[in-house]
């Protein structure tokens, strides 16, 4: 099995101080950028400081950057190989520009994305934290289902007995994750949405005369 020539592993033991070093500089550049302080680069660098040690020292917060990072890079890196293609093929920075302001469904597909990939980081930092619940039991048609501290089901009470949906209470969030979407009052609400949706979008369609 082929190993790798270069070994960056240690890297990851600067993980925190590269957050630290983006936050600061993140939020730098946007309070210099928009001028919300005027000229003062003094006070835009010590929120920015102030921000990026609050994100070093919770490592929550930590967690969140390094998952959304890498996401977000390859979405800028994407970006820019498609505008260095259409710029072979003739088009000019005027060109992009235009597209990039006047082009609503390009707009709100980067958008959506970015919500995607926050939601995803955020399901993936705190979505365990969140679904886990404490010890205690659910009264089913038959019998008793105690949820232990592992989140398994154990069933006290007649043979056969099952009960209504999967535990959120394990340490896999997938599972937990997959038997919250697939729960039938969640499924219910999607299908209620998705009608109401389907009914709005149809009664406000332009009437055209016959």
């Amino acid at each position: 099995m082929a190993t790798p020539a270069l070994d960056v592993s240690l890297l990851s033991y600067f993980s925190p101080v590269m957050v630290f070093i983006f936050i600061w500089v993140f939020v730098y550049a946007s309070f210099h950028y928009t001028k919300i302080f005027g000229d003062n680069k003094i006070l835009a660098g010590i929120i920015g400081f102030v921000v990026g040690v609050i994100f070093l020292t919770i490592s929550s917060l930590t967690q969140l950057v390094l998952v959304m990072a890498p996401w977000f890079t390859a979405l800028f890196v994407f970006l820019i190989f498609t505008i260095v293609v259409f710029k072979l093929f003739g088009a000019t920075d005027d060109n992009v520009r235009s597209v990039i302001k006047n082009n609503s469904t390009l707009q709100w597909t980067l958008i959506i994305i970015c919500l995607i990939i926050a939601i995803a980081a955020l399901s993936a930092v705190f979505g365990q934290k969140t679904l886990e619940f404490t010890e205690g039991t659910t009264q089913t048609q038959d019998g008793t289902v105690t949820v232990g501290s592992s989140g398994e089901e154990i069933t006290i009470g007649a043979p056969g007995a099952q009960s209504q949906g999967s535990s959120t209470a394990t340490g896999n969030f997938g599972k937990n994750l997959s038997a919250t979407l697939y729960h039938p009052k969640i499924l219910g609400l999607i299908f209620i949405l998705i009608i109401a949706s389907l009914t709005v979008a149809m009664l406000s369609q332009k009437m055209t005369p016959s």
